[in-house]
């Protein structure tokens, strides 16, 4: 006997049984005694995850990045011939998740069970590129076209990189680069490889003032030209620094802060301008 109108009680939607099979999913694969996942809580922005780094596999760093997570139940229909998917976003996701310095977005494929995914940062810089800019673009979306899986090279990568990146902060009282205007306070040096950081400030820099734009950079970080010069032979990168030659002239952050070396395109291009 049917004791309930069942019109009256909550419906689970398909997008609700989506979402918790991929989180239940994302759990089984991360939570391999590296990883911590947890969801989120009641409030929903656009951080569904947090991914926390266990050290020797034990011991509770409280070194996250926060995660959006969607499913997609067909992979073919969003699926391009070059083996990438092109997914579209919500530009207001992105923004949100990129007002924390570690966010990533993961989809997940029902159909072929894989997940690809990309650093939120990444995503904006691909923009930027293409002329779009977050931050006042009328835009409400953007298609990103995913092609990194999570496998376990990658949670390898992940895991060294999270460690990487909060150990950076942890030290921002142990490190100071160039003061800001005033002497209000330190804008500190982020780079893990100043040789690394060098190489890429001298060809962004380059790139930067043959655009005729180097003004532009001064006026964005409010640096002079002495403590540009000072940044470029010392090695030094600052989070103002890194947004103002971000917003110029777009570049992976792991350049700028010396986490990996120029590619042999990029030295090629140096050594040109250099000629």
């Amino acid at each position: 006997m049917d004791f309930f109108n069942r019109s009256n009680l909550p419906e689970v939607t398909q997008e609700h049984q989506q979402e918790w099979k991929s989180i239940r999913k994302f759990k089984e694969i991360m939570e391999d005694g590296r990883f911590i996942v947890r969801e989120e809580g009641k409030i929903d922005f656009g951080i569904d995850l947090t991914l926390e780094v266990l050290l020797n596999n034990k011991y509770a760093s409280n070194y996250k990045i926060n995660i959006q997570i969607k499913d997609k139940l067909n992979s073919e229909t969003i699926k391009n011939n070059d083996l990438t998917y092109s997914y579209k976003l919500p530009i207001k996701t992105i923004n949100y998740l990129l007002n924390s310095p570690n966010s990533i977005v993961v989809l997940y494929f029902e159909d072929v069970d894989k997940f690809v995914w990309e650093w939120a940062e990444i995503i904006k810089n691909d923009a930027y590129r293409k002329g779009i800019q977050f931050d006042n673009t009328r835009q409400e979306t953007y298609t990103y076209r995913f092609s990194k899986s999570i496998d376990e090279n990658m949670k390898k990568g992940l895991y060294k990189e999270i460690i990487t990146r909060s150990e950076l902060i942890k030290s921002i009282n142990k490190r100071s680069g160039l003061r800001e205007v005033g002497n209000e306070s330190f804008d500190l040096n982020i780079s893990i490889n100043s040789d690394c950081t060098k190489k890429a400030l001298k060809f962004y820099m380059r790139k930067i003032r043959k655009k005729g734009m180097l003004e532009q950079l001064m006026i964005i970080t409010q640096y002079s030209p002495k403590e540009l010069t000072i940044a470029l032979l010392d090695g030094i990168i600052t989070s103002r620094l890194a947004d103002g030659i971000i917003e110029i002239e777009p570049i992976d952050l792991q350049v700028l802060i010396g986490a990996r070396n120029l590619s042999v395109l990029e030295l090629n291009e140096l050594y040109e301008m250099e000629d």
